[in-house]
């Protein structure tokens, strides 16, 4: 069976003024006007609207949220082991979600994966 991808939780940078953003929603910023003035017709735009900010948020890709026996995820044990843990969530964008209780800093978490994954499976990590 294929291993799961694993990555390792990391806090972020001190530099960082917002670690974790939610987008969504509408809003209006000074000078978007003033850009809008500056496009051409027809041009694409991607934009990010912040919706809520979280200071040193602790954050895991989306895709490793489960909801197997709760909301949770896979977490790598002694041994190359894995076990489910509960969390709770916080804000979320389309790539991560914080993590508001149920992990801590440098836990290792399978991400999303074709096979089925069961608490007590040894598994052969690849850490990111």
């Amino acid at each position: 069976m294929p291993s799961p991808r694993l990555l390792v939780i990391e806090g972020n940078s001190p530099q960082t003024t917002a670690d974790h953003v939610a987008v969504g929603g509408t809003a209006a910023s000074k000078g978007y006007s003033d850009l809008l003035r500056e496009l051409l017709p027809g041009t694409n735009v991607n934009a990010f609207i912040l919706t809520q900010v979280v200071q040193n948020a602790l954050t895991i890709p989306r895709n490793a949220i489960r909801h197997d026996s709760g909301v949770g995820v896979y977490v790598l044990s002694g041994n190359n082991t894995i076990r489910w843990q509960n969390v709770r969530t916080g804000v979320s964008e389309a790539l991560k979600v914080e993590v508001v209780s149920g992990l801590k800093e440098g836990d290792a978490v399978a991400e999303a994966t074709d096979q089925p994954l069961h608490a007590g499976e040894k598994v052969d990590p690849v850490i990111q």
